[in-house]
């Protein structure tokens, strides 16, 4: 799989690769320090972590889509799964279609 070729440095540490989907972490410790005129540490941190892999990823001749992209999330949806600073957890309509099966 090439998005794993070109994201390898970075799993798991920042990223988490599911098939062909990922999303890219942000920190688990929320430095509050201001770094630029209203930016706090964690978020500036998580930007570069952002540009430094799409970077790469435009590099390797890949593409993402905007449509399926989004960016500045306190959790994503991924293959079943809700992804957060909590952890992974099942998507409450998955576990309620087992429960019901």
């Amino acid at each position: 799989m090439v998005i794993v070729k070109v994201k390898y440095k970075y799993i798991p540490d920042k990223v988490n690769i599911i098939i062909d989907n990922g999303g890219i972490k942000g920190s688990k410790f929320k430095d509050e320090s201001i770094v630029l005129p209203g930016v706090r540490r964690f978020v500036y941190d998580h930007i570069m972590d952002c540009k430094e892999i799409l970077k790469e990823i435009l590099k390797a001749g890949l593409t993402i889509s905007l449509e399926k992209s989004k960016f500045g999330k306190k959790s994503i949806d991924i293959v079943g799964f809700r992804c957060d600073e909590q952890g992974r957890q099942p998507l409450a309509s998955n576990v309620n279609e087992i429960k019901n099966w």
